[in-house]
């Protein structure tokens, strides 16, 4: 771990974080650093505000009294801490795309659902994020003005 408030912050209160468990279905031990190294990935969040973010998903997971983290669920935590310090552009840069799970389950049991639908659907949802995002944008380089 590079970031030494981060590390020191994570040492003192790594026994009150769940485990998480990830993409492959594997139970394995929650790490900051995913979370600093996933945003600036997928974002345009420099080092310290990824730090930022990730001490304040911390203290989220740590009050919520979690039993168990998902990837999903923190990516969800992570993306309330970026709208609550006014990161808008980079919440926008780091959304999920797909269905809910309900809406998806429901698509399911009618069986009213094709592999070219879901394409679509989230080929349609890419498209509208990423126009919001260049909106962000173009009215962030006017805010700057």
């Amino acid at each position: 771990m590079k970031d030494k408030k981060l590390q020191d912050e994570f040492e003192l209160v790594k026994d009150l974080i769940p485990n998480v468990i990830n993409s492959k279905l594997e139970i394995v031990k929650f790490k900051p650093e995913a979370i600093i190294n996933s945003l600036l990935l997928e974002t345009a969040a420099t080092r310290m505000e990824a730090t930022l973010i990730t001490l304040d998903v911390i203290r989220k997971i740590i009050s919520a009294n979690l039993k168990i983290l998902t990837a999903p669920l923190i990516r969800e935590l992570v993306n309330a801490s970026l709208l609550s310090k006014g990161y808008e552009l980079y919440r926008y840069q780091y959304t999920r795309l797909g269905f809910p799970f309900y809406d998806f389950g429901k698509k399911l049991e009618s069986q009213n659902i094709s592999s070219e639908d879901i394409f679509n659907h989230l080929k349609t949802e890419y498209q509208e994020v990423q126009k919001l995002i260049l909106k962000l944008k173009k009215k962030e380089f006017k805010d700057k003005s």
